[in-house]
């Protein structure tokens, strides 16, 4: 008997549930740990070129979040034709991110934050679905979006993660899926497609700095990286590479992004607050990496625990309150599709 095979066999069952898409998982996972690394940074005050190492993280991890979660909007799309679903799971969304931030900041101020923004995303495109998945939907978007650029009063986000540019993360992950799965067997395309991308971010890296996120430089540099994992991810699921042992540590992140979100933020936000942190060495920037792995070991086994008990899950809970919502509105059978791509 080959142990190692079977013991692979094993754990592969484990950490990739039947269903879901794994490039999506990945690229969350990447999100995740970016973020992780970037949150643990802000409680050492990082300087030097150590804190723009941080900083860059913090940068992608923003844009691959918002486009991945694009991306599973076109898969709710494509499973589940009923409108209202998108437009209940959106606004659970948002209220959950608004409570935690009710209860962290003792205000009902909406801050706009990474999630409410994508909640915000899912009801609008859930709105929009009733015109139909055809030009209209598509040219009433667009109208909705030169007049949120032409004229931003009409905007109510004023926070972090405001609707315009951030939206447009958003917006970009939803047209890479749908482009890059419809033309997957076109890998010349796609090819020379990626490797304009490739040129563009070339680039930036040549001249040795780093554009501005939220301005149109910085926006075209971030769907460029974005663009660059769809390809990438899609052609690796199409061939099975993903499947293997190896991308394991990304998909056990990727599987569970809400919970594994607001346990490394909290804990940013706790040891900031009460300047409790890892200080075991002389240089700050050695406990920040201590730290920030330990955070990221702890984070893993905690996926190990959710797996065997969902219900302490974020994502569990939001899927329970969404088919009760679901419920109580006409044609609720439709609740009961359930899409392994739920999370945001």
């Amino acid at each position: 008997m080959n142990f190692t095979a079977s013991w692979q066999d094993i754990r592969l069952s484990k950490y990739i549930p039947t269903g879901r898409v794994l490039t999506m998982d990945i690229i969350r996972g990447i999100a995740i740990i970016l973020m992780t690394i970037y949150h643990q940074g802000l409680v050492y005050s990082l300087d030097g070129t150590v804190n723009n190492v941080s900083y860059f993280f913090g940068y992608l991890a923003a844009p691959f979040f918002l486009a991945v979660s694009g991306g599973s909007l076109w898969y709710h799309e494509s499973r589940h034709k009923w409108p209202l679903k998108m437009i209940v799971h959106g606004i659970i969304l948002f209220l959950f991110a608004w409570m935690v931030d009710i209860i962290a900041h003792q205000s009902f101020k909406i801050d706009w934050d990474i999630f409410q923004l994508i909640g915000i995303g899912y009801a609008i495109f859930g709105a929009f679905n009733f015109l139909g998945n055809n030009t209209r939907k598509y040219i009433a978007l667009a109208i909705l979006i030169v007049l949120w650029a032409a004229f931003p009063y009409l905007r109510p986000d004023k926070g972090v993660f405001a609707i315009w540019p951030y939206g447009m993360f958003f917006l970009a992950g939803y047209f890479f899926t749908s482009y890059v799965k419809s033309r997957l067997n076109s890998i010349t395309l796609t090819f020379l497609f990626s490797l304009s991308m490739i040129v563009y971010v070339s680039y930036w890296m040549y001249v040795g700095l780093l554009p501005y996120i939220i301005a149109l430089e910085g926006i075209i540099f971030a769907i460029c990286l974005c663009f660059l994992l769809w390809s990438l991810g899609f052609v690796l699921e199409y061939k099975k590479v993903l499947n293997r042992s190896i991308f394991s540590l990304l998909l056990r992140y990727g599987t569970f992004p809400l919970t594994l979100y607001y346990c490394q933020q909290t804990t940013a936000l706790f040891c900031i607050k009460y300047q409790t942190y890892l200080n075991l060495f002389a240089l700050k920037e050695i406990n920040w990496i201590c730290q920030a792995s330990l955070l990221l070991i702890v984070m893993v086994l905690v996926t190990y625990m959710l797996e065997r008990y969902k219900f302490f899950s974020i994502e569990w809970w939001l899927r329970k309150m969404e088919n009760i919502v679901l419920t109580f509105l006409p044609d609720h059978k439709h609740s009961y599709v359930q899409s392994p791509e739920v999370q945001g």
